[in-house]
């Protein structure tokens, strides 16, 4: 996840995380909600400001508007997150039995002009196919 847009870039929509049965029996069976692995993700995805300054390892870096938000020239170990706030992670759980693979999918960068929606499928049943 912390290579969404680039590895310097604040991703500054929402995010979908796709778990497997597999990784949310692993999630569920250590007690974590959704909350808990949102923060989690959240806190060890930040990055010191030093990190993502333009110029360095490659890529543009953040944008300045955004660097005077968090950069303090005494502190350049401020960490930036990734995503605006644990709420722009959305999870769900979808998938098969085919072992432990999730996904990651990236939303708008601004989120304007678009929404996450979610509804749940119901299985078919025999009484659907011809």
């Amino acid at each position: 996840m912390a290579v969404i847009e680039h590895h310097k870039m604040k991703h500054w929509g929402d995010t979908l995380l796709v778990l497997s049965p597999e990784h949310a029996a692993i999630v569920g069976d250590a007690r974590w909600t959704k909350a808990d692995v949102r923060r989690w993700l959240w806190e060890r995805l930040r990055r010191p400001v030093r990190e993502l300054l333009p110029g360095r390892d490659g890529g543009d870096g953040l944008p300045e508007h955004v660097l005077r938000k968090f950069k303090d020239p005494a502190h350049d170990d401020t960490l930036v997150p990734k995503f605006r706030a644990p709420e722009n992670i959305k999870i769900l759980v979808a998938g098969g039995t085919a072992g432990r693979f999730s996904a990651i999918v990236p939303g708008w960068t601004f989120s304007k002009g678009s929404a996450l929606v979610f509804r749940q499928i119901r299985p078919a049943s025999s009484e659907d196919t011809p």
